[in-house]
């Protein structure tokens, strides 16, 4: 895909995302992951196991 064009606007141009912050948005996410994680008491290193 070379162009995207959403509601009028150019989204995505040479197959990068214009008008994104990636970097900002990846860190939000884990943060958001991260207390998610932490009130359900659950490990983000991969041992939790959910209970039968």
């Amino acid at each position: 895909m070379d162009t995207v064009i959403a509601a009028g606007h150019v989204v995505e141009r040479d197959g990068a995302l214009l008008g994104f912050d990636l970097s900002a948005l990846r860190e939000r996410l884990l943060a958001s992951r991260a207390r998610i994680a932490a009130d359900a008491r659950v490990p983000l290193d991969g041992t939790w196991q959910p209970s039968a």
